[in-house]
């Protein structure tokens, strides 16, 4: 997996408010796959809440195929989120999840660490 504007193999991944961030992942898919969501959970000072995206449908995330997708189907898949201007400078958790909305398991769930700074973004 790398996130952020630019390549990060590492976390914390920084992220840039007023600046897209990308999350890109490779992975085999458990099984057959018809119907898929993405979430994000983020957590900060023990607090977790559900960070809204602009993408409802993971397969419109899917970059290397399309759904249906097949058990063992190598899938490279991105989704990008706005963050937003308000955000202060901290570091926080993320889960990203994609589901399979037919039974409710998850597909893959990735967890990582973003440091929010305010910076230039770049060009």
């Amino acid at each position: 997996m790398y996130a952020g504007t630019l390549l990060c193999n590492q976390t914390p991944c920084t992220c840039i408010p007023g600046c897209p961030f990308t999350i890109y992942l490779e992975f085999l898919s458990p099984k057959y796959l018809e119907n898929m969501k993405p979430n994000i959970l983020a957590t900060y000072a023990g607090v977790t809440i559900p960070y809204p995206l602009t993408q409802d449908d993971a397969c419109d995330g899917i970059e290397n195929t399309q759904c249906p997708i097949v058990k063992n189907e190598h899938i490279k898949y991105k989704i990008s989120m706005d963050i937003l201007n308000i955000f202060p400078e901290v570091t926080v958790a993320l889960e990203f999840t994609i589901k399979d909305q037919d039974t409710g398991d998850a597909v893959i769930c990735v967890l990582f660490d973003i440091d929010v700074r305010k910076i230039d973004c770049p060009s």
